[in-house]
């Protein structure tokens, strides 16, 4: 039987399988978002990336530690087209996004620059991935960019079984802003189906009462 999330250390970045690397940074991710732990080694987080973890989750942690930032770049310089996903089942970004949101994470102006002009021509799988990852958004300006896709109605293939009716955008938005925020709204929640164009209004109001600009 594997290991849990929960009895993943830091150590565990230095498997030798890339796979058990892999996996000890998605869990150490999960981990401290959940404020499980705290963030950990940069020394040993830096060799396993050096090693070739290079899985979104793994580029994300550079983000929680200090001291982080020129491992950053150069990975968006050797790297930063690689495909990378946050889970097995997302639909693969560049590599490069997920460098910017823990630069931005960081305090690095070019990092939140590129996420704050990116943020409006992403694809459909880029913007899932900034939402996927909303918890780890730190910057109020980047909240506010990504809550731009809370008006956005394209369809996507994300949260329904195959063959059923595809969400949009703006419902998987408004679930990632619940999720974040935890807003008091007055309607039932609808994970594998469509909100309201007045439920995802009123999941708006909210966020721009909690997050001023």
């Amino acid at each position: 039987m594997g290991k849990s999330t929960a009895d993943f250390t830091w150590g565990d970045l230095l498997a030798a399988e890339p796979d058990d690397a892999r996996r000890a940074s998605d869990a150490l991710y999960a981990q401290i978002l959940g404020k499980k732990t705290a963030a950990g080694d940069a020394e040993i987080l830096l060799r396993s990336v050096q090693a070739g973890n290079r899985s979104a989750t793994a580029v994300l942690l550079l983000g929680f530690v200090r001291n982080t930032g020129d491992a950053l770049r150069s990975l968006v310089r050797r790297h930063g087209g690689e495909l990378v996903k946050l889970h097995d089942w997302s639909r693969p970004v560049p590599l490069s996004i997920a460098a910017a949101a823990a630069l931005s994470r960081l305090g690095d102006k070019q990092g939140r620059r590129e996420l704050l002009e990116g943020a409006g021509s992403y694809s459909a799988s880029e913007r899932v991935f900034l939402l996927d990852i909303l918890p780890y958004v730190d910057a109020p300006e980047v909240l506010h960019a990504i809550s731009e896709y809370l008006r956005d109605s394209t369809e996507i293939a994300e949260d329904v079984p195959s063959g059923a009716a595809r969400r949009r955008m703006c419902d998987h938005a408004a679930d990632a802003f619940l999720d974040r925020f935890q807003f008091p709204v007055t309607f039932a929640r609808n994970r594998h189906g469509r909100y309201t164009a007045e439920q995802i209004e009123e999941t708006m109001r909210h966020f721009l009462a909690t997050v001023p600009r």
